[in-house]
Order: C-alpha cells, then structure tokens, then sequence
C-alpha cells in the first residue's frame, strides 16, 4: 500500500487504484478526546495502515482544518472538497471508502451526509472505530464508563452551556467557535441525523463500526449504528463489531491480537464492499 497525503494527490495513472480516506485525528493528553482540535496524519497513519494493507488499498489522509482557528463547518468542507477534486480526476465513488477515527470516525458519517446531500457519488463503505457521534450531550458510557477506558480514564463531562473545564462541553465549544447552538447540527452530530430522509431507499453505503466495550464512546458507537440501521437497504449492510476488554481506538496499539483481528476485518469488510458484496465472507 502507499500512504498519500493531500499535498501530493494521486496523478491519473493510478485512477484505477481504489482509495482508502482516511480521516483521523490524534490522542492526545489533556485533552478527554481529540476532538477536532488536534492531530494530524503524521501521527496517525500507522493506526490505519494495517487496515489498508489487509485490503490491499491506497491510502489517502486528509489534513482537515482544525478548530478553534477553523471551527466547524470546516472539517466537512475541506473533507467534501478533497473528495470532489478525486472524482473530477476520474475516482469514482465505488472505488473509494472513508475510515475516521474517534472524532474522525463522527467525521466520517458528517461527509457521507454531506455527499448524499450534494448528490455526489458515494463511497462503496464507511469505516469507523470508535466514533465520536454527537458533540452536543454527554452519552450514556461516558460516565459509566469513566475510569475504565484507559485511554480516556475521566470520560467525557459535562454540556455544551457548562463552566469552562469540563472536558467535552470545552471540546464542543472551539469546535463550533463559539455558537453551542451549532452542535446539534446533524454534521456536528451525525447521531442526531435521520438517515432514512437523507439516503432514501438504497443509496447507504455499507458500514462497518467496530468499539471496544470497555470504552467512554460505547454509547455513541452503539446508538449510531441503531440510526444507521434505519436506512440499511438489506441485513448486514449496517454492521457493528465490539471487542471484549477493549478501550478506545485500540486498533493503534498493533501488537495486540485483538488490533491485529480489527484490521484483517475492517479490511475484508472493505475488499467486500468494493466488490458489491455488503458482508465480508
């Protein structure tokens, strides 16, 4: 597999090529989750690129703009533009998946809304681990999971109208600049989003959303696909996959079985979809 950033698009000799987005963005302390306001694909690739190379895929990382110096929409339209200048090159949408990662995994449905809303050509699938799903409230699992995800050990607190320090609500803010009222957006938070009125009969792509059932975005995870699931044209075309003792992103830690048995499956679920075929064998 090849590893492309946006900086360096893929000449037309490679139309044929099927591409992998990526959409991620990094972990990082202090904050509870990156949150559109940190990462980048420098950092992050190598949390993917097994993925990739089990589907045998191009990689193509977008460096989205981050808040709170580009708050939202911004990350949609800079996503939405990449994705269009590839199908005015000649990639055709069946060709392309999009995977995102915690807040880049929410990313993720953002632009597949997004795309369906401009009438573009949709990817063949949407990947995500561990989405961040709504920006505007605090889930279930995010307090009853708290200090059990070793990654995110205080969980998420808090609401968008909080005091300044409680995590989340923080989050929410810069990533709307400001205007709370933004948040519940379907794009902000695709959760809140009526799949079945904006896809229609047919038109989902397939989707794979794999969680770990030991982390503080379970609740986003399991509630986003129930959403999704309302749109799916057939069984098994909307599709969750929770790992036992997992915390959040633990695809990036490689060397463990269960990172390793993520990407053999995210990546057959990939290699299906290209194909047309909704259910990896």
């Amino acid at each position: 597999f090849v590893v492309v950033y946006c900086s360096a698009l893929l000449t037309a000799s490679t139309h044929a090529l099927c591409l992998l987005l990526l959409l991620l963005l990094l972990l990082l302390p202090p904050f509870p989750s990156s949150g559109y306001v940190i990462g980048s694909c420098y950092h992050q690739w190598s949390t993917v690129a097994p993925t990739a190379a089990a589907a045998g895929l191009t990689i193509l990382c977008i460096e989205y703009s981050l808040a709170p110096e580009h708050p939202f929409p911004a990350d949609v339209n800079d996503v939405v533009s990449v994705y269009k200048g590839l199908l005015q090159r000649g990639f055709k949408g069946s060709n392309m998946v999009l995977l995102g990662d915690s807040a880049g995994g929410g990313l993720v449905a953002a632009v597949a809304i997004q795309l369906q809303r401009e009438r573009l050509a949709l990817p063949a699938a949407l990947g995500m681990f561990s989405p961040l799903a709504d920006m505007s409230r605090q889930l279930d699992t995010a307090a009853t999971l708290a200090g059990v995800d070793p990654i995110l050990p205080g969980g998420l607190s808090g609401s968008p109208d909080s005091p300044e320090g409680t995590g989340m609500a923080d989050l929410g803010k810069l990533y709307v600049g400001g205007n709370t009222t933004r948040l519940t957006d379907w794009l902000a938070s695709p959760l809140r989003a009526d799949y079945a009125a904006v896809f229609g009969a047919k038109k989902m792509p397939a989707v794979l959303i794999q969680v770990g059932l030991r982390e503080v975005l379970l609740s986003d995870a399991v509630l986003l696909y129930h959403k999704m699931k309302e749109a799916a044209p057939g069984p098994g075309h909307v599709l969750i996959s929770p790992y036992d003792a997992m915390w959040h992103v633990f695809q990036a830690f490689y060397d463990m079985p269960e990172a390793q048995a993520a990407a053999r499956e995210m990546g057959a679920f990939f290699v299906a979809a290209l194909k047309g075929n909704v259910c990896p064998a």
